[in-house]
């Protein structure tokens, strides 16, 4: 394993800048091979986050959802910080997981990672030596990480890892109170709604008769392949299917005059919030659930669509979301001494 680190050490060094303040910044971006726009709107954020941060410097983006190789491996070497951006990728047994291929002789080489709004996939953990040992030669011990939500801070320092901010998810930094503010209150003539296919649920053709009789025109936006036929299955012809992309979705939400977005997708719900569209978020999993009791995210239960949808999309509230701006700014902040970001980040 030596003999293998210095030949690949070696051919990395090849044409790797001597000033640090001129590397690479290296992202590990779950939108690379996906099949989920979700990943696209996270990554957005996150790319955004870091070109505030970096201005000066080349960003290289390298894959979860496949296997890394050589290339990788120099670019990892060339960069002086890897961020690891969004999305729920941390689990235990990382290296045999099927979200972020990582091998266990890829360890030598992966190494000071930073996270930045990442979370926790599920509520079990059973960790182990193995586990703690793993994280630990994955992230950096110096600097601050940014993780979504309290559970995945509780899961950190569980394994040995308390360098960690709760700072929420990147993708709603910008969601301020006076942001948030200026959104609708009153319900919508015309809706988007998001379905996810995977999580098929007894509920959703409830859910879908509910959609039609409260909302005088709906469009679906599928955020994976999958989401298609369902949406015809569940809403027949009488549904505008949108484009499946991020362009077309973000067209619909900034042109269309009056229009809600209720859906079953975390990150399309935060987009349309981006938009300033009033948002109502159906959670399958704990991400939404998680995010929600720290950030008031307006989220209702899967379950709770019997008994309370209806009602929650005919009455009229505002949004309010909490935004942790204190660690956001400490998480941002510690990058500006040391690798000379500029002073105008907000």
């Amino acid at each position: 394993m030596n003999d293998l680190k210095y030949f690949v050490t070696s051919l990395a060094c090849k044409g790797t800048p001597k000033n640090l303040a001129h590397n690479p910044v290296a992202l590990f971006d779950t939108a690379v091979a996906t099949l989920n726009l979700g990943d696209e709107i996270i990554m957005d954020a996150v790319a955004g986050e870091i070109r505030k941060l970096f201005p000066e410097r080349f960003l290289y983006r390298l894959p979860t959802h496949e296997r890394i190789g050589l290339r990788s491996y120099r670019i990892l070497h060339q960069s002086n910080i890897c961020f690891v951006g969004g999305s729920n990728i941390l689990t235990t047994q990382i290296p045999f997981d099927f979200q972020w291929k990582l091998r266990p002789f890829d360890l030598p080489f992966v190494t000071n990672l930073v996270l930045m709004g990442v979370g926790w996939r599920s509520y079990s953990l059973n960790p182990n030596w193995f586990d703690k040992f793993i994280h630990k030669r994955l992230l950096n011990r110096h600097l601050l990480h940014s993780v979504r939500d309290q559970l995945t801070v509780d899961r950190m320092q569980q394994l040995g890892v308390h360098n960690v901010l709760n700072t929420g998810c990147v993708t709603m930094w910008g969601l301020t109170k006076e942001f948030v503010s200026s959104i609708p209150k009153k319900p919508a003539r015309e809706v988007v709604v998001t379905l996810n296919a995977f999580h098929k649920s007894e509920v959703d053709t409830l859910f879908a008769g509910i959609i039609k009789k409260t909302y005088q025109k709906f469009y679906i936006w599928p955020q994976s392949i999958e989401d298609i036929p369902y949406a015809l299955e569940l809403f027949g012809s009488d549904a505008t299917i949108v484009s499946p992309s991020l362009p077309a979705f973000d067209e619909l939400l900034e042109n269309n005059v009056d229009l809600d977005y209720v859906g079953f997708r975390l990150h399309g719900g935060i987009r349309a919030l981006q938009r300033g569209r009033r948002t109502l978020i159906v959670s399958v999993d704990n991400r939404a659930t998680e995010i929600a009791r720290d950030t008031n995210l307006p989220v209702i239960a899967n379950h709770e669509i019997a008994g309370d949808l209806e009602d929650r999309l005919r009455a009229v509230w505002p949004t309010e979301i909490k935004i942790r701006l204190s660690a956001i700014a400490a998480w941002r902040n510690q990058f500006l001494p040391e690798y000379g970001a500029v002073e105008s980040v907000s």
